[in-house]
């Protein structure tokens, strides 16, 4: 063996050493489901939801389970979380609280709401903490919980009041489906409320073309909140000409049309209706068709020539 040759073959397994040395450990990963449940309960009354947890690492890991006091804000990610008060201290119980799991296996883990009988009503928000034991021998970790929201409602004299701000589209002119539309509204009262609903597209004539599910993804609005929501007709597409000309045609959409908007803030409340109108012209289309036909024009004067 040469001397370049042993020189090559020890850089490589120097850089090998080192690979190994300095790279990172795996990632712990664990997935929670759901991310958020609620529960409607009395006081004195107790309450049980159920989450998920799953091993998503490549090894097998031990959890222990604990509880957080949740105060949500004004904004979407404004959360703040701190120890369980107090008041709330002996609500909760999670079985089992701690277990292990092999590489993707998955626990059921039953959350307990015991609320006190003389608890007032209110909406409390508790968050379920899963964490991974760290393990001695893997050294200093950071450990990071991942937490699924609660959101517990207790009593029945809670007051209900959401006031609509605006309904719009991305755009009033379109070349291209998707179209999306939102609604923003703020949360006024006292409870949580899960808007839902439908938007309804119709055509110039008044033909239904389609019809969507407004909020798919269930947001909360929690008390205070001030929140946009929407509803997506068509699919997303990616940016660039041919992306957008392929959009125009699958399906080729285009004219006038109306987008019709009916939304519960709360199951068994009143129904608000908005209506928004859009135009949709698909110009790359256009001017694709006028150049194949100016083309066609040309080389048919040219042979008659």
């Amino acid at each position: 063996m040469s001397v370049i040759t042993r020189m090559r073959t020890a850089i490589v397994v120097a850089g090998l050493l080192a690979l190994t040395f300095f790279a990172p450990r795996p990632a712990w990963a664990l997935t929670l489901a759901p991310e958020a449940f609620d529960l409607t309960l009395s006081p004195g009354q107790e309450s049980i939801a159920q989450i998920v947890v799953l091993n998503d690492s490549p090894e097998a890991s031990s959890y222990d389970l604990s509880f957080l006091q949740v105060e949500i804000g004004e904004g979407v990610d404004d959360l703040t979380f701190a120890s369980v008060d107090d008041e709330h201290d002996g609500w909760f119980v999670a079985e089992p609280q701690s277990f292990t799991l092999q590489p993707l296996q998955e626990q059921i883990v039953n959350i307990s709401v015991l609320a006190d009988e003389d608890a007032e009503d209110q909406v409390y928000v508790v968050g379920v903490r899963v964490d991974r034991r760290a393990d001695p021998a893997e050294g200093i970790e950071v450990q990071t919980g991942v937490i699924s929201l609660g959101f517990l409602t207790i009593g029945d004299g809670l007051d209900e009041d959401v006031r609509y701000l605006a309904f719009s589209s991305d755009s009033s002119f379109l070349t291209h489906l998707p179209a999306k539309f939102s609604l923003t509204l703020r949360n006024e009262g006292e409870r949580v409320v899960q808007p839902t609903g439908t938007l309804t597209i119709t055509s110039l004539f008044g033909r239904v073309v389609e019809t969507v599910t407004f909020n798919p993804d269930a947001r909360r609005v929690a008390s205070g909140q001030t929140r946009t929501l929407s509803a997506l007709w068509g699919e997303q597409t990616q940016d660039g000409f041919f992306s957008s000309l392929i959009a125009e045609w699958s399906p080729l959409t285009i004219g006038l049309f109306e987008a019709h908007l009916q939304v519960q803030p709360w199951e068994g409340a009143e129904t608000h209706e908005e209506t928004q109108r859009v135009t949709i012209v698909p110009v790359r289309t256009i001017i694709l068709v006028l150049i194949v036909l100016g083309a066609l024009a040309l080389s048919t004067k040219k042979r008659c020539v």
